[in-house]
């Protein structure tokens, strides 16, 4: 297989995983789970089994350093744990297909940062992208105010943090990556430290009997642990060959499958703000990845 075709198979497997999450994510609400709870125990666990592997599959060499954790707790945490603990209370006020759609900001979001970071130039073209984004933002946010009354409609600002998250990620996985680590070892490593990091904050929750700590099936944790196990050792895979800005087009394919998963497994209907709010962004990107390329890197 050429380099560009792995490069786009990992694209598509990676994102593909990654929306089908969001479906076990709404799956498991329905289910009884609390937000708290269901983010932070497929994460461990996925994180526990891919340590396991890992160790079984290759000496812990720089494993069990204090700086490879870092990277890991942080990595993780702005990768996993706030997105989808995000993405849970987005889907109890409005459903999967908002919450996927959010996920099509995520390369303007990384597009940005970059610039302001100063680690991409900004081109005319992407400034138009950067634009058009932000207007399907809006459309997608402030959408549900027109026409209602807006003591009665729940306005998805937290949504927005989705992609403000993964894009602060995006970047600083990639510039703090430590190249010596395989794919396996980095996925594994962010999964078990950034579950771990949050930990404290699950016993504070279940001591105080907060609702966001409830335990429903079995089998939408057995489920997402499956999946981020495989998902993210190719996220790494994907990650090492790629910029951010590249690589945040996985946003095009968790917005397609969940956005799917949202209308043919829970019945929903999208409204006109979603479709709008898909082209616009959908176009902005376009922009701003146009002259975004491939980056083999040398780890």
């Amino acid at each position: 297989m050429s380099d560009r075709r792995h490069m786009v198979f990992l694209l598509a497997r990676t994102g593909i995983t990654l929306g089908l999450m969001l479906a076990t994510v709404n799956w498991a609400r329905n289910s009884g789970w609390g937000g708290l709870t269901f983010t932070l125990a497929p994460v461990l666990l996925a994180g526990a089994l891919l340590t396991a592997i890992f160790a079984v599959m290759k000496p812990a060499q720089g494993f069990w350093r204090a700086g490879f954790w870092g990277y890991s707790a942080i990595s993780g945490a702005l990768a996993l744990v706030i997105p989808n603990w995000l993405v849970f209370l987005t889907m109890a006020q409005d459903g999967v297909i908002t919450a996927a759609v959010f996920y099509l900001l995520s390369p303007v979001f990384t597009q940005a940062l970059s610039w302001l970071l100063g680690l991409d130039r900004l081109a005319p073209l992407r400034v138009a992208g950067l634009l058009l984004g932000t207007v399907g933002a809006l459309t997608l946010v402030l959408a549900p105010l027109l026409g209602a009354n807006t003591d009665e409609v729940a306005v998805p600002y937290i949504g927005l943090f989705i992609p403000l998250s993964l894009a602060i990620g995006n970047i600083y996985r990639k510039q703090r990556m430590p190249t010596e680590m395989s794919a396996t070892a980095l996925a594994a490593g962010m999964l078990l430290a950034s579950g771990m990091l949050f930990v404290p904050l699950l016993a504070v929750a279940l001591w105080s009997g907060w609702s966001g700590t409830g335990v429903g099936s079995m089998l939408p944790l057995a489920l997402q642990v499956l999946l981020m196990t495989g998902g993210y050792v190719s996220y790494f895979q994907f990650l090492r060959q790629v910029d951010p800005v590249y690589f945040s087009q996985l946003g095009y394919l968790v917005t397609l499958t969940g956005g799917l998963t949202g209308v043919f497994l829970f019945g929903e209907a999208p409204g006109w703000h979603h479709g709008l709010s898909v082209v616009l962004v959908a176009f902005g990107v376009w922009l701003v990845s146009k002259q975004s390329r491939p980056q083999v890197s040398s780890g």
